[in-house]
């Protein structure tokens, strides 16, 4: 018998009650919750240890709520990258998933994916991020465009569809952005602020 995903709750704080109950319903005694506020790149570090021991898992932040059979259809799932999108914004407002997911690996974030371990004995560098990319703000958009340029896709399950409990103004959203930006920007090399300063201005 097939050794089930591990299932992944990264959380700051704690996690929301209402995520806290829908994985220990779908997922009893199997739930690993740990705390990344350690430092900022405590996220990456968790994702990047889970990679290199390359055993399958599902990855499900402390505020999304999968819906009931969420984890289980994740597990059936026959693809290497699998995703159930959350169906609203950081303010709460509806997302137009099928427009989201027209774009690509857009759609997967971070918020509730499966990965495979064939994705990962397949890809074994994908988790080898420049510093700039490593800020738990950062790391999502670092490690799916990683994928994406490996030839990896994510297989975005329309009929999963997440919750969202963030609710945040757009003045937080703009301290959050400016925070991961100013320290991707800090650990940039020279080089690679030289080729974004070229790709700005031409």
């Amino acid at each position: 018998m097939a050794e089930l995903s591990r299932v992944i709750c990264p959380f700051v704080g704690k996690p929301r009650a209402k995520t806290r109950a829908a994985l220990d319903g779908q997922a009893p005694d199997r739930v690993e919750y740990v705390d990344v506020s350690g430092s900022p790149t405590a996220y990456f570090e968790l994702i990047r240890r889970l990679w290199g021991e390359q055993r399958s898992f599902i990855l499900v932040e402390h505020d999304i709520v999968p819906p009931a059979g969420a984890l289980e259809a994740l597990e059936a799932c026959g693809h290497s990258w699998c995703s159930a999108p959350p169906a609203t914004r950081h303010d709460g407002s509806s997302r137009d998933l099928r427009a989201w997911t027209a774009r690509g690996r857009k759609a997967a974030q971070l918020t509730c994916n499966r990965f495979d371990r064939a994705l990962m004995v397949g890809l074994p560098k994908a988790c080898v991020l420049r510093p700039g990319l490593q800020h738990w703000g950062n790391v999502a958009e670092g490690l799916l465009s990683k994928l994406e340029r490996s030839g990896a896709s994510c297989h975005v399950h329309l009929d999963l569809v997440t919750k969202h409990l963030a609710r945040r103004s757009a003045a937080t959203q703009d301290a959050r952005n400016r925070e991961r930006t100013e320290w991707a920007i800090e650990h940039s090399s020279p080089e690679s602020l030289m080729r974004r300063h070229y790709v700005a201005r031409s």
